[in-house]
C-alpha cells in the first residue's frame, strides 16, 4: 500500500521516531548525492526488497513538507516500522536489509502470536518487551501476500489501545502534542478503509468488521458508526439510482429493481453484520430499499399487464424485496402486493375471455326484455354459442366460471321456450271453437316443433348437472306433447272423435299438471290419468265441465311450479292415491 511504499521515513532510509535533527540531515545528504547523480547508499532503512519507492530530487525536496507537523509525523509513523530498542527489532531489520523477508516475518510474529497445543493461535500478551513487534509486524504483513491483512492491522490497533502507543507519539512528535487513543485509532483506521476500498489491500470491510467486533479499542464504536453511514450512503445511492432508471423507463423498471439487489446486497449484508439487523439505521434504510424494489416490480407489472404477463418477474421482485424489509409495515406491504399479483395471474384466463363474457352478459341482460318468442329463444342461443366455445377452449370445459355461464344461457333459453308452449296451451277449448280444431292444432305443432329446433340446439351446449336434468325432462315433455298432437290430427288419441254420450264430439286434452309431476307424457300413471278422464270424465256435464276448467288454468299453474320439486313431490303423492280409487 502507498502508505508504507511510499512512506517519507522509508524514502529517507530512516526508522519513525528519528529525531528532526537525523531527518534534516538525511535529506541533505540525499539532496546531494542525487544532484552530483550518484547512486544512493544501501546501508539505510528503505528495505529495497519491500518493493520499489519514489525516490528522486523532487520526492526528497517534498519530505520536509510531509513531515512538516506533528500530525503528519504520527500519521507516517503509524505506517513504517519503529525502533523501540528491542534486540529482536535489530535481528528483523538485518533480515530485512539481506533481503530475507521470510526471516523478518519470523521473528515478529513469534512475538505476537502463539501457536497453541490444539493447533489454534492466540495473541502475546503485550508487553515492554515486545510491543514494538505487534506494530512493526503490522508494516510487513500489510506487504506480504501470505500474510492476513486482517489480522496485521488487528496487531497495530492492540498496539495503539496498549499504553505503549504512546512511546510511538513521544518517539516522533514534539513534547507538547497529544492526540488520544480514540483520534489515533480513527485516523489508522480511515486509512485502512480507503487502501481497502482503493483494492491497496487484500482483504474488505466486512472481514475486517467481523473481526473488530470481538475485540475492545477505544475507537469501536466511532469507526462501527462511520462505516455503518458509509454503507448507508452507498446503499442510498443505489436506491435513488433506481428511481431515476424506474421513472424513465417503466418498461424495464425489472431489471432496474434487480440491478438494485445485486449491487446493495453486499453492502446490506455488511451494514447488519456491523451494526445488527434490528439497529433502527439499518431497519431504516432496509425497509427503504424494499420499497425501491417493490416499486420497480409494480411499475413493471402496470406497464405490461395489459399487454403481456409480467406477472412472473414481478414476483422475483416482491419476494426480494420482502426478503430484504426489517419492518413488519413494510413486510405487510410486500405480501400484499405478491397476493394481489397470483391473484391478477390466476384470473388471467378470465380476462382472455372478457370480450365474451361481456357479449352474452349484455345478451343476458337484453334476453329478460324480450318478448316471448321461439326465434328469440333461438337467435340468443345461436348468438351466444360461438361466445362460449371460445370460453370453453380458453377456461376449459370443466371451469366452473363457464360452466355458470353456458347453463344460463341454455336455462334463459328453455324458460322461454317452456312459456312460448305454455301460453300456446291456454283457453285451448275457445280456441278450438272460434278458429277450428286443426287450424289450432297446426299452430300448436308449428310451435312445439319449433321449440324442439331449438331445444336440438341448446343441446350442444355445457351444462351442471341439475340444468341437464331439468333439460332433459322438458326435452322430454315437449316431445310427448308433439306425438299427442300428432296422433291427434290422425284421430288415434289427443283431440279427436269420442263414441259416448250419444255420439257428442268431445275434445280430448294433455294432461299438463300430471306430466309435469310425473316427468313424461308416457308415464304408466299418467296413462291412467288419461283414460280416466277419456273414459269416465268426458261422458258426464260435469266432468266435461271440469277438463275444461282444469285445461284452462293448469298450463299456468305448472308454469308457476314447474321448478318447485317438493311441490311435484306432494302432487305425485295425491295423484298415485286418487289413482289407486279409480283402478
Amino acid at each position: 500500500m502507498d502508505a508504507i511504499l511510499n512512506n517519507p521515513y522509508r524514502i529517507l532510509g530512516l526508522l519513525a521516531g528519528a529525531s528532526a535533527k537525523d531527518l534534516t540531515r538525511q535529506a541533505s545528504r540525499m539532496s546531494k548525492f542525487l544532484a552530483a547523480e550518484q547512486e544512493l547508499p544501501v546501508d539505510d532503512y528503505s528495505f529495497p526488497v519491500l518493493g520499489r519507492m519514489n525516490r528522486t530530487a523532487e520526492s526528497i525536496a517534498g519530505i520536509s513538507a510531509k513531515l512538516n507537523l506533528d500530525s503528519d509525523k504520527v500519521f507516517a509513523a503509524m505506517f513504517w516500522f519503529y525502533d523501540g530498542g528491542n534486540a529482536s527489532d535489530t535481528s528483523a531489520f538485518d533480515a530485512l536489509k539481506q533481503g530475507n523477508v521470510e526471516a523478518a516475518a519470523q521473528i515478529w510474529h513469534r512475538q505476537v502470536i502463539e501457536t497453541q497445543l490444539n493447533g489454534d493461535s492466540a495473541w502475546m500478551k503485550i508487553s515492554e518487551a515486545n510491543y514494538t513487534a505487534f506494530h512493526n509486524y503490522f508494516v510487513l504483513a500489510l506487504l506480504s501476500k501470505r500474510s492476513n491483512p486482517v489480522t496485521a492491522i488487528l496487531a497495530n490497533l492492540l498496539f495503539m489501545q496498549s499504553s505503549f502507543g504512546e512511546n510511538l507519539i513521544k518517539a516522533v512528535t514534539d513534547i507538547t502534542y497529544t492526540i488520544n487513543k480514540t483520534d489515533l485509532q480513527l485516523m489508522f483506521l480511515n486509512e485502512i478503509v480507503r487502501e481497502i476500498g482503493n483494492g491497496n489491500i487484500n482483504t474488505d470491510l466486512s472481514k475486517l468488521t467481523a473481526y473488530i467486533k470481538d475485540y475492545t479499542f477505544s475507537a469501536k464504536d466511532d469507526f462501527m458508526k462511520k462505516i455503518s453511514q458509509q454503507f448507508v450512503a452507498r446503499i442510498t445511492a443505489q436506491i435513488e439510482i433506481s428511481r431515476t432508471a424506474r421513472a424513465a423507463s417503466p418498461s424495464t423498471a425489472a431489471k432496474t429493481g434487480e440491478t438494485l439487489c445485486e449491487k446493495t446486497r453486499t453492502d446490506l449484508t455488511e451494514l447488519k453484520s456491523i451494526v445488527g439487523a434490528q439497529d433502527y439505521n439499518c431497519t431504516r434504510i432496509a425497509d427503504e430499499l424494499a420499497g425501491e424494489i417493490l416499486q420497480c416490480g409494480t411499475d413493471y407489472f402496470n406497464h405490461h399487464k395489459e399487454r403481456s404477463d409480467p406477472s412472473a418477474a414481478a414476483l422475483k421482485l416482491f419476494k426480494l424485496a420482502k426478503s430484504v424489509a426489517s419492518g413488519q409495515v413494510a413486510t405487510d406491504k410486500c405480501d400484499k402486493n405478491i397476493k394481489d399479483v397470483q391473484e391478477w395471474k390466476t384470473g388471467e384466463p378470465l380476462r382472455k375471455v372478457n370480450t365474451e363474457i361481456n357479449f352474452v352478459a349484455s345478451k343476458l341482460k337484453d334476453f329478460q326484455s324480450l318478448s316471448d318468442t321461439i326465434d328469440n329463444a333461438k337467435n340468443f342461443a345461436v348468438s351466444c354459442k360461438p361466445k362460449l366455445d371460445v370460453m370453453k377452449s380458453v377456461l376449459g370445459a370443466s371451469d366452473d366460471f363457464y360452466m355458470q355461464v353456458s347453463s344460463a344461457v341454455v336455462n334463459n333459453a328453455v324458460g322461454m321456450l317452456v312459456t312460448v308452449v305454455n301460453k300456446s296451451q291456454q283457453n285451448i277449448d275457445e280456441q278450438m271453437q272460434i278458429l277450428g280444431r286443426n287450424r289450432v292444432l297446426g299452430w300448436m305443432q308449428t310451435s312445439i316443433s319449433g321449440a324442439l329446433d331449438v331445444m336440438n340446439i341448446l343441446s350442444r351446449f355445457d351444462m351442471d348437472s341439475t340444468t341437464r336434468t331439468r333439460f332433459k325432462e322438458n326435452n322430454s315433455t315437449l316431445f310427448s306433447i308433439s306425438n299427442q298432437i300428432s296422433q291427434a290430427n290422425t284421430g288415434s288419441s289427443g283431440y279427436g272423435s269420442g263414441g259416448g254420450g250419444g255420439g257428442s264430439t268431445q275434445k280430448k286434452k294433455f294432461c299438463y299438471i300430471a306430466t309435469m309431476a310425473y316427468g313424461s307424457y308416457e308415464h304408466p300413471q299418467v296413462v291412467i290419468l288419461r283414460q280416466f278422464r277419456d273414459q269416465t270424465l268426458e261422458r258426464y256435464a260435469c266432468g266435461r265441465w271440469f277438463i275444461r276448467q282444469y285445461y284452462r288454468w293448469s298450463p299456468k299453474l305448472v308454469e308457476k311450479m314447474k321448478n318447485h320439486h317438493l311441490a311435484n313431490r306432494i302432487i305425485r303423492n295425491i295423484l298415485n292415491q286418487f289413482i289407486k280409487l279409480i283402478k
